[in-house]
């Protein structure tokens, strides 16, 4: 199967592919003699971490181990573990020369001890209370691990042959965490904050000003006005060449898109299709078969009118039980709504309860045989509710309060304790009520004066997608695009003739990257950015490549790419990044003339002049640079911090414009008097910063080689 979708991917160069057949299995033999599978050593290592060696069947085994059933795509589970083996060699090397460790004693701990790991906490969950560990099964790992009866167990079928590789993964997961809030401590503990470092905070803080202020936009100039030289672009890359470095090599594409949308001939058979339906929708016997059946749902909450879709509110409202009302449109969809059931139901309730929990069919016989007995002493008042509530309710939520839930809305429970409470039940009287917790024991207390009308309603849900002919006609367009044009040039110009493409170009893609921009991530993905790696500029893919809708399914994109840009690593040339450099450099040009233009120092004439107003500020501090009404203009606030009173700046290049400020207060701050506060703060800020930039600072100074691509390209 794989091989007839490269084929039908490639259909335009089949006939050239068959001409060529017999010289390409020449070359085939030509060349293995000196090829080997996956290039030989090369696919043995997908990296290395300051010279150590990332092996890869290491590395594919741990990825199968943890991402196995996973929902996120396999490219990106890819790159959050080779990102955790950079950590984990790095790490390790620290805490090497650190004199650092994990102890047995102290991993056991982690594992089953009082301070459990965060991979423990994470792994083994309690189902049944949201944060807390599943001991039970935590007791039952300890034991045969620490019994060393595991391969019995497994030999015994109650583990997964997986699991001890599982544990052993863990086990490193849980040493790396620990490594890292170990020697993050160190580098925490070994931060300070100087006494002139608080003083400089502490005026930061506390130095706050008034001041007026004229904004000049910048488009109060013309970008064709303004004369930008490869000198100046040049000048102002050579001085700003840290923000614009690469680390890696980088690929641009441009990529044209043929949208598959349905025909009308596809929404009419959808159409009569659903409508085939809607005569047994109405008279079946058994909603909740047919529904599952024809794979729609049925809600199980009574909805009021504003609870329903506007597009069928009124009609469904005004139907009565039984009826069906369809097909209409609605998100993409063709639709069929039934009314299952109508109540008039209280606006609110109170209730009491108790809850008796239970999971498997054991319990909740037992659990039903306890309620039946509770019930029987209730109603011959030979036992108090309240009493009752304290010493069996399993509700953590209601047990303080007698059991109580007061001004309960409707839909607010479960829906079976839902239509007792709202619908069946009597007030006063005790019921007995079986719900995914388990058995409660029900009293209907009070219900509000105040109603509304609900229903309960199912619905048969078609979606609006082309046909398997729409998908394929789509595909023939692709193919026939992709085979008359062949470089990029042809490709642009070929769009820009048709009335329904248009050329789009992706952000830098490096060689791990697993998304083409907007486009995001199809089983194709990976493909393009590997052909893109060894194409040159102009090239255009002999692929059509497949995007498919992650919600229903079917090919709702198909692709052409050709690679526009090749962006070298280290500082790039003026070329590769200029239009960014324009629009900064646009800016300081602009504040230049505009700067030129200002007379004087007055700020209502500079307003007249510019034809913009004079504004004003109050509270300005440096620690604060976005103000309501001036936005994040960090070099205002900062040059009118700086000021004195009653001094008027020059010209200000800022994000929005060019500002002049003229300062109107600048309050007197006194001596701080809570120095050693403000340092713990401060240091306190500097330590929380290290567990966000800790790693970032380790990889920039390590020295890794990702060779992931020798093997995912192949």
């Amino acid at each position: 199967m794989a091989l007839i979708g490269q084929i039908r991917k490639n259909s335009w160069i089949l006939v050239i592919a068959v001409g060529l057949g017999l010289g390409g299995f020449l070359l085939m033999d030509m060349v293995s003699a000196n090829k080997g599978p996956g290039n030989g050593l090369s696919q043995l290592v997908v990296g290395t971490v300051n010279g150590e060696k990332v092996r890869r069947t290491e590395f594919e085994k741990v990825n199968s181990l943890r991402y196995s059933g996973s929902s996120t795509n396999v490219y990106q589970n890819r790159n959050s573990l080779w990102d955790w083996y950079v950590e984990d060699y790095l790490l390790k090397g620290e805490a090497e020369v650190l004199g650092l460790g994990v102890s047995p004693a102290e991993i056991t701990e982690l594992e089953f001890g009082d301070n459990l790991s965060p991979v423990i906490r994470r792994n083994f969950p309690n189902p049944q209370q949201p944060g807390a560990i599943n001991r039970e099964q935590l007791n039952y790992f300890k034991q045969i691990i620490e019994g060393n009866t595991l391969q019995d167990e497994v030999a015994a079928g109650r583990l997964n042959a997986s699991f001890p590789d599982f544990w052993r993964m863990q086990r490193d997961m849980i040493v790396k965490e620990r490594l890292q809030a170990k020697v993050q401590a160190l580098v925490q503990k070994a931060m300070y904050t100087p006494t002139w470092m608080a003083e400089m905070g502490y005026n930061e803080q506390n130095q706050t000003v008034d001041f007026a202020y004229v904004k000049i936009s910048y488009d109060q100039i013309a970008n064709e006005e303004v004369s930008l030289s490869d000198s100046d672009l040049s000048s102002y890359l050579n001085a700003n060449e840290a923000r614009f470095k690469r680390k890696t090599e980088q690929r641009v594409l441009d990529y044209v898109v043929f949208d598959v949308v349905p025909t009308a001939a596809d929404s009419t058979e959808l159409r009569n299709k659903i409508s085939s339906l809607k005569a047994e929708f109405a008279t079946t016997d058994s909603d909740s078969n047919f529904v599952i059946r024809n794979e729609g749902i049925i809600t199980p909450t009574y909805s009021s009118k504003a609870d329903l879709s506007t597009a069928i509110a009124d009609t469904v409202m005004a139907l009565p039980a039984g009826s069906v009302y369809g097909p209409y449109i609605e998100m993409g969809e063709y639709r069929l709504v039934k009314v299952i059931d109508k109540a008039v139901m209280a606006d609110s309730a109170d209730t009491r309860h108790i809850l008796l929990s239970a999971n498997t069919t054991d319990e909740f016989a037992k659990a039903n045989e306890r309620a039946d007995s509770m019930i029987n002493v209730l109603r011959a008042g030979t036992a108090v509710f309240d009493t009752l509530v304290v010493k069996f309710s399993q509700d953590p939520g209601s047990v303080s309060n007698g059991g109580k839930y007061e001004n309960v809305t409707p839909n607010q429970f479960v829906p079976e304790f839902n239509k007792v409470l709202f619908i069946t039940g009597q007030i006063g009287q005790l019921y007995k009520v079986r719900t995914s917790y388990g058995i409660h024991i029900v009293e209907v207390l009070k219900r509000s004066a105040n109603t509304t009308p609900r229903v309960m309603v199912a619905y048969l849900r078609d979606p609006i997608v082309p046909s398997k002919d729409t998908q394929d006609n789509t595909f023939q367009l692709a193919s026939q695009f992709v085979g008359a044009n062949r470089d990029l040039e042809d490709m642009i110009k070929a769009a820009g003739e048709a009335t329904d493409l248009r050329v789009v170009s992706t952000p830098a893609l490096d060689k791990n990257s697993y998304e083409l921009g907007p486009l995001g991530f199809s089983n194709d993905t990976k493909d393009a950015i590997c052909w893109a790696f060894t194409a040159s500029p102009g090239e255009v893919s002999p692929t059509v490549y497949t995007f498919t809708d992650q919600q229903r399914y079917y090919d709702n994109k198909y692709v052409i790419l050709g690679l526009k840009q090749v962006l070298a690593a280290g500082v790039p040339s003026v070329a590769d990044v200029r239009e960014e450099l324009e629009a900064e450099v646009m800016n300081i040009k602009k504040t230049e003339l505009l700067s030129g233009k200002i007379t004087g120092t007055d700020l209502v004439t500079m307003a007249g002049q510019f034809g913009v107003q004079v504004d004003t500020i109050t509270n300005a501090a440096f620690d604060r640079p976005s103000m309501p009404g001036l936005g994040n203009e960090a070099r205002v606030i900062a040059t009118a911090v700086g000021m004195t009173q009653g001094q008027t700046s020059k010209p200000i290049q800022g994000e929005g414009g060019v500002f002049v400020v003229q300062l109107t207060r600048k309050a007197a701050i006194g001596q701080a008097t809570n120095l050693p506060q403000i340092r713990q703060r401060m240091s306190r800020t500097a330590q929380g910063m290290v567990a966000s930039y800790f790693m970032t600072a380790l990889k920039e100074s390590a020295k890794v080689d990702d060779n992931r691509t020798t093997f995912e390209c192949n």
